[in-house]
């Protein structure tokens, strides 16, 4: 069994999220169960009814059963009619001053905590958890900071498991999918590619899922790509730059037939008749 190990403390074995963040999901557990014993309630927190005279116990329990009836969300808007000088009183706190909805708010972002989860990524837009401007540089948070670590730590563990010793092979994610809503960032890398020569536009189609063309095997550099020794030594025009990087290409195992025969009648023309 290949054991891909988080964050511990000994050495060992990881820590897993569930078990050491549990008293963040506990809270987070008993904030959701409060919330929906509100709603539940109709929204009204916990009151009492008080009487100017004592009350028996059949008379406590058929109160009971009548408030009973104008309890629940079911029962939200309903008037009860008090007899016997009885008389309601609330106990004044609302969700809003309980602060409920700031907890619950925290609560997620504490648990995207222990996971490395931006908020965003589950939905928590908030001004606080909005750090990207775009849908881009969110999924390029997302996998910088969230998915990268991990992948690397994987990468590394089947190497070390499965491959140590072996050269030939390795072990890398391609996470090229995950780029590709970031069309400016796409664009420049495979610009770079393509003038520097490392990439062809056959290899630029491949990851785009396009079908090749005919000559995109080609690999090419700029032509103004000029060594610093050579710099003012070098009077060749563009052109002639340009012909005879297009002639070693046609012709990698000689010169130009085409032009050695110019070349030769061009001297057979100007040789003095006898």
């Amino acid at each position: 069994m290949m054991h891909i190990r988080g964050f511990g403390l000994d050495g060992m074995c990881g820590l897993m999220p569930m078990n050491t963040g549990r008293d963040v999901f506990g809270s987070a557990m008993a904030i959701e169960e409060s919330a929906a014993k509100v709603f539940e309630n109709g929204m009204q927190n916990s009151g009492f009814l008080s009487s100017k005279t004592a009350l028996k116990a059949d008379q406590r329990e058929g109160l009971r059963k009548s408030v009973s009836a104008f309890t629940g969300s079911k029962n939200a808007g309903k008037v009860m009619v008090l007899e016997a000088d009885l008389t309601y009183q609330s106990v004044t706190m609302n969700p809003e001053d309980a602060q409920m909805l700031e907890s619950r708010a925290f609560s997620i972002e504490e648990i995207c905590r222990w996971f490395r989860v931006p908020p965003f990524m589950v939905g928590h837009m908030t001004k606080q958890s909005s750090w990207a401007s775009s849908v881009e540089g969110m999924n390029l948070l997302f996998l910088s900071n969230t998915l990268r670590p991990l992948l690397v730590n994987i990468e590394q563990e089947i190497v070390r498991c499965l491959l140590a010793g072996d050269e030939d092979y390795f072990a890398e994610f391609s996470v090229e999918g995950l780029l590709r809503a970031d069309s400016a960032g796409r664009s420049a890398y495979y610009t770079t590619a393509l003038q520097n020569g490392w990439m062809n536009r056959n290899d630029v189609r491949r990851l785009e899922n396009l079908p090749p063309i005919d000559g995109g095997d080609i690999y090419t550099v700029q032509l103004n790509l000029t060594p610093l020794d050579q710099l003012g030594s070098d009077s060749t025009s563009g052109g002639e730059k340009a012909r005879a990087a297009l002639e070693s290409w046609l012709f990698p195992e000689g010169p130009n037939p085409l032009k050695s025969k110019a070349s030769s009648t061009e001297q057979n023309d100007t040789e003095p008749q006898e």
